[in-house]
Order: C-alpha cells, then structure tokens, then sequence
C-alpha cells in the first residue's frame, strides 16, 4: 500500500504484470486477436520499465506457445503469421521508451542513478549493472532459509490463515484450468525464486508475488463458496450435517473477516502524506531552472 503512495516503480509493476495476466486470459478466452496484441503490448512495457520482468517471459512464453498450439489444433487462424507480425511489433512499440534512455545518454542529460560516460557505462547501467552484486546476495544462508523468509514475508501480508487459503486456491486452479496454474505458478516461482535472493530490500520484490497470491486467495474462497452453497442443494445430504457444516464455514470466514477487520487499521496508509509532501517541498525550494 506505502508503494503505491509515492512515485517508485513497485506500484507500476504491480499494474503492468496484472495487465499482462488479464491480456493472456482473454486471449484464450476470447480468441481475439486484439488481446494478443494487447498482450504482446503489455510486456514490452513491462520490459522497459522493471528488470524483474525478464524473470517472468518464460511463464509468458510458455503459455503463448499453448494457445498458439491450441488454435493450430482447431484450425482459428487463416494467417497466423500475420497476426504473429503484428504481435513482434506490438512488442516493440511497448520497448520503444528504451529510446529515451538513448536520447538521454547522447544528449548529456542527468540520470537518476549511474551517469553513464561512455557506451559501455550505459549498456551497463541497462543490464542492472550497479545492482549485479545484490543479486543472490546471500550466499551465507542456505535456500531453505531464504524460502522461510520469503514464507515469512507473504505471512505477514496474508496471515497463516491466507497461505493456507492461497495453497487451496491453487489446487484448485491446477485441478480446473492447468494452463492458467501454469502460467501463474511459474510467474511465483520466478519472481519468488529473485526476491527472496535479492539483498537490496528484497521484500519489495515479492509485490508480484503478493499480487498472485491474492488471486489463488480469491480462487479458495469462491470454491469453499461454491461447495456450500452446493451442499445446500443437495437434499439427499442430511440436514443436520448441512447445518454443521455450513455453521463451521460462517465461523471460519466470520473469523477471517475479523482478522482483516482487525489488520486494516495496521496498515492503512490513506492518510500517510509524508513522502509527497517532502518531495512537494524539495520543489519549491529548488532553484529556477535546476535539474532535478
């Protein structure tokens, strides 16, 4: 919530790889052509603007080349290679802002980390060099330990009790649509795999992460409500035990809902103005025509 608050990259991520999830479901969903295009659009955004995004282009990869199977098996496209064309420059037309950094670099304008003074300095300064030493930074502890933390991490945002109705929403996924459990199992694994490795304040790294929780949070509890209100409808189910049962889920999300309730006031952020008004001060103060 903090991250969305300021001007930093975490809360943009966080919209771009949301976006490029929805694209790929309505792609195959739909079958139309515009979210591919769309989703082709959305990675090269997502490219350029946040490096932790190339961890995530195997998952991407992989289920484009599934549908991609899947209208070949069932004959959709009359020129696909069309549509493959304009998917390569829907892609680069999303990498293009690379050029400002280009523009940026020859014209001798400052850069917010690195001022690069030769072409190599600025290839570096591309490829994450001034944060390669962060990367598994932490060769003193075992992976065990560092996947403990990064429990630990989505622990503290969802609760036990979340972990354990993400893992059920999971299966569930798995069980009903694999090639979206796919998709979005090998997104966690990569951007889980980076952030609980990465020692410049890795807990903004698992954003991701937390934004694909949410969704196996969200999968667990339309099941458990649907496998209710199933167990309602069955009348060979004998009464006594739908009345336990159902009682035994309104105490279970009762006890959820009381939680959230109880943790909101901990982490709202609405009223936190601080970083804003900071940088609101910083300009009024700078002098005419600084660069800032």
């Amino acid at each position: 919530w903090s991250m969305s608050l300021v001007a930093r990259s975490y809360a943009l991520n966080a919209l771009l790889v949301g976006s490029v999830v929805f694209a790929l479901l309505q792609w195959r969903q739909t079958r139309h052509a515009r979210w591919f295009l769309l989703s082709c659009l959305f990675i090269g955004l997502s490219m350029v603007h946040h490096g932790t995004t190339y961890l995530l282009l195997p998952a991407y990869g992989i289920y484009l080349l599934v549908v991609e199977w899947e209208r070949y098996r069932r004959g959709d496209d009359r020129r696909p290679w069309l549509r493959r064309a304009g998917g390569v420059a829907a892609l680069l037309l999303g990498y293009a802002p690379i050029l400002f950094l280009v523009y940026r670099f020859v014209a001798g304008a400052p850069y917010y980390w690195g001022n690069p003074s030769t072409w190599r300095d600025f290839f570096d300064l591309l490829t994450g060099g001034p944060f390669h030493n962060q990367v598994l930074g932490y060769a003193g502890e075992t992976q065990w330990d560092r996947v403990l933390f990064g429990v630990g991490e989505l622990s503290g945002q969802y609760t036990p009790a979340g972990i354990a109705l993400g893992v059920l929403g999971l299966g569930v996924l798995w069980r009903t649509r694999p090639q979206e459990a796919t998709l979005v199992t090998l997104m966690l694994i990569g951007n889980f795999a980076f952030a609980m490795n990465y020692s410049l304040v890795g807990y903004l790294y698992f954003i991701p992460t937390y934004l694909l929780w949410g969704l196996f949070v969200a999968i667990g509890l339309g099941w458990i409500a649907g496998w209710v209100a199933r167990l309602g409808a069955n009348h060979t189910v004998p009464a006594w035990r739908q009345t336990a049962v159902i009682s035994s889920i309104a105490l279970i999300l009762s006890v959820l809902g009381s939680l959230a309730w109880t943790r909101y006031a901990a982490i709202d952020q609405s009223g936190q103005t601080e970083t804003r008004d900071e940088a609101l001060a910083l300009l009024r103060d700078a002098p005419q025509g600084a660069s800032l």
